[in-house]
């Protein structure tokens, strides 16, 4: 099963069902690809590299990221537009946690105890980990309040000179996929 979503002008997801196998390597292939095309890149004329230790590659003009949870890999694509852009995505898929203990390490309110609220903030902490390292912590708080008073599954939130665009897409019933874009004003 493979799910591809056009989310804006320039930015693609694809969610692959596939198993952690001998066919990993081309598993990440095809759902970067689909990623890529759903985002509107050629990916006829050019391969996607996977250098070690660094998130998958096209060229300079788009920014790739990838998860795995479970069954589930998750690819995001987006068109780099002559600004610094970062983007991350993470999914996670719903098992039994431990959701006070993980809440009190990471210094959440209470409310994070709900599941969906857990799995909300977790995979915007993961994705915004991807997207800009160590600058994750200075973003979370200002994306996940914005979250926490949003009535859809989009945010947006412009904050320190970076526009942040934050997406969760209901792919799967039985996991939670976080997608973020930064791109420098």
């Amino acid at each position: 099963m493979t799910v591809t979503l056009d989310l804006d002008n320039g930015l693609g997801l694809a969610l692959l069902r596939c198993g952690r196998d001998g066919r990993q390597e081309y598993n990440k292939r095809e759902c970067s690809t689909r990623a890529l095309a759903s985002a509107g890149a050629d990916v006829t004329s050019e391969t996607v590299r996977f250098p070690a230790g660094s998130a998958p590659l096209l060229n300079d003009q788009w920014v790739l990221s990838l998860s795995h949870s479970g069954p589930w890999l998750t690819v995001g694509a987006a068109r780099v537009n002559r600004r610094r852009t970062c983007l991350g995505v993470d999914v996670e898929r719903y098992k039994a946690r431990d959701f006070d203990g993980i809440g009190r390490f990471l210094a959440w309110p209470s409310r994070s105890r709900n599941e969906a609220h857990f799995y909300r903030r977790w995979t915007l902490a993961e994705a915004l980990f991807k997207a800009t390292g160590v600058e994750a912590r200075r973003w979370f708080e200002t994306l996940d309040g914005a979250a926490a008073s949003a009535a859809t599954s989009r945010i947006r939130v412009d904050a320190l000179g970076w526009s942040w665009r934050v997406w969760w897409p209901a792919l799967v019933a039985n996991a939670c996929v976080c997608l973020v874009l930064g791109v420098e004003q």
